[in-house]
């Protein structure tokens, strides 16, 4: 766990996977969420398994306290309403709604210890929309440090639209190492500034196409 300080005076930990950062955590199980939601009936023929072990992840995602996987799950639960309701999947979205009132039920029994509140309350409060805005002026913040490199990431991206800057080497020591270096801490705009808007749409188009075949293969399957 890594610490992150005092909330009413209860200590705060925050789980991670690695390095020290909670979102490797979060991200790996915001992956599994749709996974967990598309096959629930699978879960060892239990519709009651498959729907709480979605829960237990959803409810993971959210004790991770990691804000890029609370925005990756909400991005899930967004395209799977909007594709429930506009080719009227109706089984899907009671699926959905059913992991949700789980997920709230699971909750809302850990609220009922005063250590579970203050974690809830430090992720609402310090970490909350309102703190972050109000962080994002500062650069030495983790909010505004994150900020300034995306505004720096989209001007060397700039720079070279079209093919990009290649591998930047990492300096050290006023000295450059041999090797590959990082400009941005977003995947999406560290492939814009090294391979351009080429890169950029060749890098979409394979992912569109894996996932295009994952489908496929999977409705073959009857997946």
């Amino acid at each position: 766990v890594q610490p992150a300080g005092q909330f009413n005076g209860t200590a705060i930990f925050r789980p991670h996977a690695f390095f020290y950062e909670p979102s490797y955590a979060g991200c790996a199980l915001a992956f599994a969420f749709p996974l967990g939601v598309a096959l629930q009936d699978r879960w060892n023929g239990s519709k009651a398994g498959g729907t709480l072990a979605s829960s237990l992840i959803l409810g993971a995602v959210l004790m991770t306290s990691s804000r890029s996987a609370i925005l990756g799950v909400l991005l899930v639960l967004l395209i799977v309403g909007a594709g429930g309701l506009f080719r009227r999947q109706i089984p899907l979205l009671k699926k959905t709604l059913k992991v949700l009132l789980a997920t709230a039920l699971l909750l809302s029994l850990l609220s009922f210890t005063r250590e579970t509140r203050d974690y809830f309350g430090f992720f609402l409060g310090p970490l909350g929309p309102k703190a972050v805005v109000s962080r994002l002026p500062d650069a030495d913040s983790s909010e505004g440090w994150r900020l300034q490199n995306v505004l720096n990431s989209l001007r060397l991206w700039g720079e070279r639209p079209l093919l990009g800057r290649g591998v930047i080497p990492s300096p050290s020591n006023g000295k450059v190492l041999h090797g590959m270096g990082q400009s941005s801490e977003s995947m999406w705009l560290e492939i814009g500034v090294e391979s351009g808007l080429i890169g950029f749409l060749a890098f979409g188009y394979a992912l569109f196409r894996t996932i295009r075949r994952s489908t496929a293969a999977c409705r073959d399957r009857d997946l």
